[in-house]
């Protein structure tokens, strides 16, 4: 092509782009505002969940069973945890069994409480329940979710939900200092109390033994004072017959005391064990030149006590002459 055509062209270019004149300028071609908008709503959350990487969240939903697992936060110091909520949606009744998470490498996690059931509209429940995860590596660390088996409607097969795995940044950043978290500068702290002296618990232990020995001495002398000297057997006697004296023949109690004063005579008289031994027995301990009267005296005390015969006033007197002899003999 010459330059004479060049021109040419050029020319009716220029004359192409030019308007004639009083013709308003050409408008530029704009963009339809309602498809903005909802474009703009549409995009926003995932805006939001990108610039906001707080937690991470999984959903899964079948048969009208909805389930979401929301980890946070996203990035984790090492020395911290991060908390797993687990949450079903379903028909009520809602069963949901027992959550239990894979094996997860550089993770350990236990429950953070029991599980919740919540009723919703609708005739729904809401199941949830949290988990603490705590990591023993820094890095870019996977965390497996686990699988939930949930049975909605009292359905008898139970529907499973998986999520997919996240990835959470665990660092080895220390967590910042706050200066209103400062304590003031404490004094030095005290020496431990010095150990106890033996010495004192020895001594207690000495003074409390001395105690007790007084109180043993001092008892066994008043107890020998208030005892006193055993009187011979016909000073006893004497006195036992004053107070049999004073009681009524015809009673049980005074044929008992009658027996156990006359076995008391003889147990001293003849220095001999009478407690517990029969009449028989008590007669062959006796010497042989004892009286033959005890034979009587006892068997008819063994009548009144164990047959429940009485004495007389003329058997009462009697019996108490008998031993007031044996007084007689011995004084």
């Amino acid at each position: 092509m010459n330059s004479g055509q060049q021109a040419a062209g050029s020319g009716q270019r220029a004359n192409r782009q030019r308007k004639p004149p009083g013709e308003p300028p050409a408008r530029r071609p704009t963009l339809p505002v309602r498809p903005c908008l909802v474009a703009a709503c549409c995009l926003l959350p995932a805006l939001l969940l990108a610039a906001d990487p707080a937690a991470l969240e999984r959903s899964a939903e079948r048969v009208g069973v909805v389930g979401r697992v929301r980890v946070e936060p996203a990035v984790v110091p090492l020395t911290g945890a991060v908390t797993v909520s687990v949450r079903v949606e379903g028909a009520a009744p809602l069963a949901v069994e027992p959550v239990r998470f894979p094996d997860a490498p550089g993770w350990q996690v236990k429950p953070a409480g029991d599980a919740v059931t919540a009723p919703l509209a609708d005739g729904r429940q809401r199941w949830e329940q949290a988990f603490r995860a705590v990591p023993d590596r820094p890095g870019e660390l996977a965390l497996p979710l686990p699988a939930v088996r949930a049975r909605a409607g009292g359905r008898d097969s139970a529907v499973e939900l998986t999520f997919e795995a996240v990835t959470v940044g665990v660092t080895t950043r220390l967590p910042r200092a706050e200066l209103d978290d400062a304590r003031d500068v404490t004094g030095p702290e005290p020496p431990p109390p010095a150990p106890p002296s033996t010495a004192a618990a020895w001594l207690a232990a000495l003074g409390t033994a001395a105690g007790a020995l007084v109180a043993v001495w001092r008892w066994r002398v008043r107890r020998g004072r208030a005892v006193g000297p055993e009187p011979a057997p016909a000073e006893w006697l004497a006195g036992q017959l004053t107070r049999l004296a004073t009681l009524d023949p015809g009673s049980h109690a005074a044929a008992d005391a009658l027996g156990a004063t006359a076995r008391g005579y003889v147990a001293r008289r003849y220095q001999v064990a009478a407690d517990g031994r029969t009449t028989a027995e008590l007669l062959t301990l006796l010497p042989a030149d004892a009286p033959a009267t005890w034979r009587d005296l006892l068997e008819r005390c063994d009548l009144a006590k164990f047959a429940r015969a009485g004495f007389t006033p003329a058997e009462w007197d009697k019996a108490l002459d008998q031993l007031r002899g044996q007084t007689d003999r011995t004084g």
